[in-house]
């Protein structure tokens, strides 16, 4: 654990003190810990530098120092598939009016794409936008909207023109709470503390976030952003898992000698800091690209695809390692591997990875 490491590790100690186990139970969403987080640490990113790597050390933190998974997801998805986006697309008036409630999280932003007959497929999409005099007029229905329930506004993708498809056919818009309702919610597996569920669209009024069309390439900017700095989360995550199962398996006796002298255990505790170290290698290799070259929604969709396959793998090990221990409640550990299935999922599936790969190499 670096420095900056146990500064966060330290505030989020010093000032956060609430029951996840209890709140996952509840599906209930932190406020006050999101209040905290947001404004004193997510805050920090400098978005006229957006600095991938520097980006990605922050949210690393988080998912190492917050062992609640679903606020960590919250987070992450405000910041790198809303805000980040309003930041580089939107106009000025706009900023001056919702930007810097975003960053700190006053305002809480859905992002809303995935219907529920377009999910990988998103260009199957059927919600439509119209033009009006003031603005645009949505109509259509989203679901799987993360952070819904609190949700301020939302970042709606929308057709605009059903000629030119996916060629600057959708377009991406700023909705507020007052124009769209929100329909049913979900219980998750894990992820409990954020809220997903259905936006509903019913003549809703819209501001355009960029120009009409470019949808896609918005799109395409959270997403890139999204899959690399989740995977930053993930990251943390793994490597306190790491932590918690060596110490364990250095203090942990069975038959009179620690259970790290079992090779069965030292051959996993090896695999996982290898795998660790490669996924944080692949990470900030990326990073340092976001924002810079376009070739990295390439480099974001295999970090998506290897570092969520090896979030799993890595909490299988640390609940193996603890054995009973592990897979109770009270040693949090289960939880994370709750946490870690959705990651194979959102933000697009592996399979969906394993194709964008694909075609960047021409198959």
């Amino acid at each position: 654990m670096n420095n900056f490491f146990k500064e966060i590790e330290q505030l989020i100690n010093a000032n956060i003190n609430y029951n996840v186990i209890e709140h996952y139970h509840e599906s209930k969403f932190p406020k006050n810990a999101w209040d905290f987080m947001m404004n004193e640490v997510v805050s920090s990113i400098d978005y006229n530098d957006l600095d991938g790597a520097a980006i990605c050390n922050i949210f690393e933190a988080i998912g190492y120092s917050s062992k609640d998974g679903g606020l960590n997801f919250a987070m992450g998805a405000q910041t790198l598939a809303a805000t980040i986006p309003f930041w580089i697309y939107a106009s000025n008036e706009q900023k001056e009016k919702y930007f810097n409630q975003l960053k700190n999280g006053k305002l809480i932003c859905a992002n809303a794409i995935t219907e529920p007959e377009a999910g990988s497929d998103i260009f199957s999409m059927k919600t439509s936008a119209v033009k009006s005099n003031n603005g645009y007029t949505l109509n259509g229905l989203k679901t799987f909207c993360s952070n819904i329930k609190e949700a301020d506004l939302a970042i709606v993708y929308a057709i605009t023109d059903k000629e030119k498809a996916i060629a600057g056919g959708i377009s991406a818009f700023i909705i507020e709470k007052s124009q769209f309702k929100v329909g049913q919610t979900y219980t998750k597996m894990g992820l409990r503390t954020c809220s997903i569920g259905e936006l509903i669209l019913e003549n809703s009024s819209a501001q355009l976030l960029g120009n009409e069309g470019i949808g896609l390439s918005i799109f395409t900017t959270a997403m890139d952003w999204e899959r690399i700095g989740l995977s930053a989360i993930y990251l943390g995550t793994m490597q306190r898992l790491f932590e918690q199962s060596l110490s364990y398996a250095k203090t942990r006796t069975q038959n009179g000698k620690q259970i790290g002298s079992n090779q069965a255990i030292s051959h996993k505790i090896a695999a996982m800091k290898t795998t660790i170290h490669t996924c944080r290698l692949m990470i900030y290799n990326a990073a340092k690209k976001l924002g810079k070259e376009r070739a990295v929604s390439e480099l974001a969709s295999m970090c998506k695809l290897y570092v969520s396959e090896s979030y799993i793998k890595v909490c299988q090990d640390a609940i193996q390692i603890h054995g009973g221990n592990g897979y109770m409640e009270e040693y949090e550990i289960e939880r994370c591997l709750r946490d870690a299935q959705a990651s194979t999922i959102y933000s697009g599936t592996s399979e969906i990875q394993k194709n964008i790969i694909a075609k960047w190499n021409g198959l």
